[in-house]
């Protein structure tokens, strides 16, 4: 019933990330909620951590729980006082890795990989500056070709929803070869099936060693293309239109306009000779 109630008001990916989560509870499934207590939520989450899963899927199964306390508070299954989701810890999010960007010989790289469909995948997010969950969501009728550019519809902040981002000229083969399929979203596997985040990542890293290319996440495509806008010295007000940022200058945001033009002429600054 929960399900019933959260999912329609939530993304795709968020709904998968919360299934995910919602399996690593299972010592739960057979206690009456009721006569659940801060015990068991803990052991719980100590299953977790356990079978040597960290803080993200954590955190993860954390809000699940909060959710199923939310509505069972709402329709009166529990009274207030009985939520007990709030005294749930997890483990502190430790920052292991640093981030890098894709260097010119990677993405070369990745150009000449030409018959390797999630290297055009790769770069299609690289050369668009998008959070991987922005890229996922893309639907095909949010592309104009003809324009050079498309829209981003969904995004977890405001500056970053319905921008517009120019195609890189680069990578118009791929999107040409990616419209042309019979797919809702840019982003299927060769079967047609949309990808979440959790098998997107694994073909990304999967072509990533294929092609002999060192560990990169995909929110690093991110931090590639606002590197290279800043390499070319592209207008910094383009920049953070392009990559969804929001601005803290006042003039900046309320009387600068950056049209579909302008932000073309910083995306076609980067030049690739692969």
């Amino acid at each position: 019933m929960v399900k019933a109630y959260l999912y329609p008001r939530i993304k795709e990916h968020t709904q998968s990330s919360y299934n995910c989560a919602y399996k690593h509870l299972n010592r739960l499934y057979d206690k009456q909620f009721a006569k659940i207590r801060i015990g068991d939520l803990q052991s719980a989450i100590r299953d977790i951590h356990d079978n040597g899963v960290g803080y993200s899927t954590q955190k993860k199964a954390r809000q699940v729980l909060h959710h199923m306390y939310s509505y069972a508070v709402k329709y009166e299954i529990i009274p207030p006082e009985k939520d007990i989701s709030r005294y749930v810890d997890i483990d502190k999010d430790k920052k292991v890795y640093k981030k890098t960007i894709f260097n010119t010989r990677q993405i070369y790289k990745l150009f000449r990989a030409s018959n390797n469909r999630y290297a055009k995948m790769i770069l299609m997010h690289m050369m668009l500056g998008t959070r991987p969950s922005e890229f996922l969501s893309i639907e095909k009728t949010d592309v104009k070709l003809r324009q050079r550019y498309l829209i981003i519809r969904e995004s977890k902040t405001e500056a970053g929803r319905n921008r517009i981002i120019p195609l890189h000229k680069q990578t118009l083969p791929f999107w040409i070869e990616f419209l042309a399929e019979n797919n809702k979203f840019i982003a299927c596997d060769e079967h047609g099936i949309h990808l979440n985040y959790s098998r997107f990542r694994t073909k990304f890293d999967k072509t990533l060693i294929e092609l002999n290319i060192k560990y990169h996440t995909p929110h690093e495509c991110r931090h590639t293309l606002a590197s290279l806008l800043n390499n070319v010295g592209a207008n910094i007000t383009a920049s953070k239109r392009i990559l969804g940022h929001a601005s803290n200058d006042i003039t900046e945001k309320h009387y600068t306009h950056k049209d579909l033009h302008q932000l073309k002429k910083a995306m076609d600054l980067i030049v690739f000779k692969y």
